[in-house]
């Protein structure tokens, strides 16, 4: 299984160093998550997906998104990164040079200082609801 894991990681990234037996012990670990291996199967063995239910399911996203690639990804094309910021409403892409397919492990600080900017744009404006500060604790929950 390690083997199996650690060829996966090797193609995955554009550094090789990155790869190391740390890495393959974690991430065989993170292998035996529940539903870990049921999402892979399901994965790997699905039909090509219907390309006009893809996008009307992108399309309908209604969620801040940071879309992150490299741009040397070996398992999902760089263009498809570009095709999802066209169809997700809002939605950032950001490509990093000279990294393959886990950017947040190959690109670790780059992705990280571009998701903490992501997350600080984020306007979060909570509306206080009026009709609840009158009441007990108790009974605005219940209501």
């Amino acid at each position: 299984m390690t083997s199996l894991i650690r060829n996966g990681l090797e193609k995955s990234f554009v550094d090789q160093t990155l790869v190391t037996d740390d890495m393959v012990a974690r991430y065989s670990e993170l292998s035996r998550a529940p539903g870990h291996r049921k999402a892979l199967l399901a994965l790997a063995t699905r039909k090509e997906a219907n390309a006009e239910a893809q996008a009307e399911r992108l399309t309908s996203l209604q969620v801040p998104t940071l879309i992150m690639f490299g741009d040397t990804d070996n398992l999902v094309p760089t263009s498809d990164g570009a095709r999802f910021e066209a169809l997700i409403p809002g939605a950032e892409l950001k490509i990093y040079e000279n990294v393959g397919h886990l950017p947040q492990e190959e690109a670790a600080e780059d992705s990280l200082a571009d998701l903490q900017a992501f997350l600080a744009s984020l306007s979060v404006e909570a509306q206080p609801d009026a009709s609840l500060e009158s009441q007990p604790v108790e009974q605005a929950l219940t209501d």
